[in-house]
């Protein structure tokens, strides 16, 4: 089982891959504008990017697998922006099925110190109707498809307990957001989300020893989560502050008494970013 992170800018990295390398994408893209920390010349210069990237996953992507994009609306200034939406028509004009959105509901008063989760403000300080908008709860956990899958290929050898997953078989999943100050209290990522997400798609949309890949791998939740469940993980990541934090978070070369895991974390400047197929995975 491999545990590889490679830092550079996805859109280059991808085009190293060989073309149908990879069995499931979970990844959620950076916030336009990236509170702050990431910033673009405009709304539209950040959706061709995401575009140019998502081109890459497709093609990497294998035939009847799955890409799970976990995105929300942003407030920007007072401006809405649609992000799921667009990521959905985006992502169809590149060939993907869009397939299913599922709505992640959090708890109860999550976001009260974001500008989302104080949209209601004015609302309850003034009591005039037309200063009403809701506190945003929810995320959405966008499903596509490329192309179809050819479920002969597989015996059914694998199965998982459906009564683990109960709570989880309609489009509304309901669990917490990731606790604050987790990992590293110096450079925490400003946007990480629960272990849970990747550990309902992981579980859901791929197979033992398969490979998961994380794009805008982050704080390296995906990574973590997927070396978990027995799958190898590759991860992409642009800011090499995370490296610290996504060593302590995967247990970078540390021993499992259940499988042995080949780890290696390179730069996409030097010579060992490469296609995956190559390592017989």
């Amino acid at each position: 089982m491999l545990a590889k992170v490679i830092f550079g800018d996805s859109e280059e990295v991808l085009k190293s891959f060989s073309d149908n390398s990879i069995h499931l994408i979970v990844t959620s893209p950076p916030y336009y504008t990236m509170r702050n920390q990431m910033k673009w010349n405009n709304y539209e210069e950040y959706l061709e990017k995401m575009r140019r990237i998502f081109v890459e996953c497709f093609r990497i992507l294998r035939p009847g697998r799955v890409c799970i994009v976990n995105v929300c609306d942003y407030l920007v200034d007072g401006t809405k922006y649609p992000i799921p939406a667009d990521f959905i028509r985006m992502l169809i004009s590149i060939g993907f099925k869009y397939e299913d959105d599922i709505i992640w509901v959090k708890p109860l008063g999550v976001g009260k110190n974001s500008g989302s989760g104080k949209r209601a403000g004015n609302f309850i300080k003034f009591g005039f109707p037309l200063y009403f908008k809701p506190n945003n709860r929810y995320e959405h956990i966008l499903i596509f498809r490329k192309g179809k899958l050819d479920f002969s290929q597989f015996q059914y050898k694998e199965k998982i307990d459906y009564r683990e997953f109960k709570k989880y078989l309609s489009d509304v999943w309901e669990f917490p957001t990731v606790i604050k100050n987790q990992w590293n209290v110096n450079k925490k990522h400003v946007a990480e989300f629960p272990e849970k997400l990747p550990y309902l798609c992981i579980s859901l949309y791929s197979l033992r020893n398969e490979i998961v890949l994380d794009p805008f791998l982050g704080s390296g939740t995906t990574m973590k989560v997927a070396k978990m469940l027995g799958r190898s993980c590759i991860g992409i990541e642009i800011n090499r502050e995370y490296e610290d934090m996504i060593k302590q978070k995967i247990g970078f070369g540390q021993k499992s008494l259940n499988f042995d895991v080949e780890y290696e974390i390179v730069s996409s400047s030097g010579n060992n970013v490469s296609d995956f197929s190559a390592r017989g995975l």
